[in-house]
């Protein structure tokens, strides 16, 4: 029985899912946030195959909250944001395969709640709010 051809009938383990090959990118990422104390810097993952939280220490992720996050090719972008009563411009990615942060062109505007989105390689930040109202602009960045 090739790997490819496995499936959990076939390997006769107890919980076969946690046995069989399966892409490395099939996890769940939380980053920083908003606690008490404010703005949070962390970066946990969740393997939904063994039912777990793991927190990692990273460094070169400032405190953020209400930002947006998308992938593209592997690279996590995290765009905009809130750090206490500052909004956000940045724009930075997470090399998946690298392990490294990287650091992008700034948004036109600082702003945080911002919706993002990937399309044919593009990232799309639409809206989100930076004091004193709302901003309903929309840009792109390749």
């Amino acid at each position: 029985m090739g790997l490819s051809r496995a499936s959990c009938d076939q390997c006769g383990l107890p919980n076969p899912e946690r046995w069989l090959p399966r892409y490395p990118s099939e996890f769940i990422v939380v980053l920083g946030g908003w606690s008490n104390e404010g703005p949070r810097a962390t970066v946990e993952t969740s393997d939904p195959l063994v039912d777990q939280w793991f927190q990692h220490n990273e460094a070169d992720f400032t405190p953020r909250a209400y930002h947006g996050v998308v992938v593209i090719q592997r690279l996590l972008y995290v765009v905009g944001g809130r750090k206490r009563k500052r909004f956000l411009r940045s724009m930075k990615s997470f090399d998946l395969d690298k392990c490294q942060w990287n650091y992008h062109s700034l948004l036109h505007e600082a702003r945080a709640y911002v919706a993002v989105a990937a399309l044919r390689g593009r990232i799309y930040a639409i809206g989100g709010h930076n004091v004193p109202k709302p901003d309903f602009t929309f840009y792109h960045y390749h």
